[in-house]
């Protein structure tokens, strides 16, 4: 085997190991994505509740300081 057919062999074996590694990040990139946009519509949701509670009891807040100020 020549210098340059072992050159021409190692960098084929490294453009292999490349592109699998490339694979590899893109499968890891798709799948933190994924996370990230379940985590963003758990959020919003949760908020949502949270929001629709904190409402909640201030109504009931102003509605107990009305009742207290009607019953004095």
């Amino acid at each position: 085997m020549t210098v340059a057919q072992l050159k021409e062999r190692m960098d084929a074996g490294f453009n292999d190991q490349r592109v699998r590694i490339d694979a590899g990040f893109s499968s890891m990139h798709d799948k933190l994505n994924a996370i990230l946009r379940i985590l963003d519509e758990k959020h919003t949701h949760h908020h949502k509740i949270v929001t629709n509670h904190e409402d909640r009891l201030q109504d009931l807040e102003t509605w107990r300081r009305a009742k207290q100020d009607t019953a004095r």
